[in-house]
């Protein structure tokens, strides 16, 4: 019986390197930051899946540690993310993420919209959920893909039923901060567990709401800790320490162990920009 178990655990962890190689293989060899214009393909949905897309993307950007494409049709511009690392999943649902476009008139602020926006009680469930080893106490696998089926629904039920708003900057003609998932503007925001290590995030805006040029600038940006930012907070890795300090504040320094780096790289907001022209037929 032992025999048994261990070549199925052999087998499973040949699996799980074999997919971690490849993933490792598929980011290094896309570009940090989308090269392309792209067309939307007509079968395109704003579903939190990425399946229209092959689970392939344009870029992988080493600052924020996402998959991205960005593409357009005549209606809408679409931006799919994908996160694989657990930390920045956990960053993602944790602090949201924003995507703002502007053209190249400075004068004219850039339109975002930031998603998803859940709050302390609501997140937590969800990560508990994803930090929860469905192997757990199991030595089957049926009733492993079970268990981790039971938490992915569990984490995308908790999603749906939480995520009501969409947070939004300079829309013509809206005043407020934020604005319903069922808005009359056009605006599309969702975010899904494909599996249990895998979280697509998409986004549509409206062409017509966004400035008359073809060519547009945009920033993608993981958010971080609120308190961080308002209180000027800085953060420095150096020696095997992380240091945090901010004005009028004595500095505190820890150990970067991996727990602590993890949490850093949760509360640190990252971000990068970059340029797209929207692509004619």
């Amino acid at each position: 019986m032992n025999k048994v178990i261990f070549v199925r655990f052999r087998a499973s962890l040949v699996v799980l390197l074999l997919l971690a190689t490849s993933l490792l293989v598929t980011a290094q060899n896309l570009p940090n930051v989308q090269k392309e214009s792209l067309r939307a393909p007509a079968n395109i949905k704003v579903d939190g899946r990425a399946t229209e897309w092959g689970n392939r993307f344009q870029a992988y950007n080493k600052t924020t540690q996402i998959f991205y494409t960005i593409a357009n049709d005549d209606n809408n511009l679409y931006l799919t993310v994908q996160a694989t690392e657990p930390v920045i999943i956990q960053k993602i649902i944790t602090h949201g993420m924003v995507f703002s476009v502007n053209n190249s008139n400075k004068d004219i602020k850039p339109l975002s919209v930031t998603f998803p926006i859940l709050t302390n009680a609501d997140y937590g469930r969800i990560i508990t959920n994803l930090n929860t080893d469905p192997a757990r106490n199991l030595t089957d696998s049926s009733a492993i893909r079970k268990r981790n089926d039971s938490l992915v629904y569990a984490m995308n039920n908790q999603l749906t039923s939480k995520l009501k708003e969409i947070g939004v900057e300079n829309i013509p003609g809206i005043t407020d901060t934020r604005i319903s998932v069922y808005n009359e503007t056009g605006i599309k925001a969702i975010t899904f567990f494909e599996n249990k290590k895998t979280l697509t995030c998409e986004f549509a805006i409206p062409v017509k709401l966004l400035a008359q040029t073809e060519k547009l600038n945009y920033t993608i940006k993981l958010n971080g800790s609120i308190s961080d930012r308002e209180n000027n907070v800085t953060t420095e890795v150096n020696g095997g320490y992380i240091r945090r300090s901010s004005p009028g504040s004595m500095t505190v320094e820890i150990k970067a162990t991996p727990h602590a780096l993890a949490l850093l790289a949760i509360g640190d907001p990252t971000e990068f920009s970059g340029e797209y022209t929207l692509a004619k037929k």
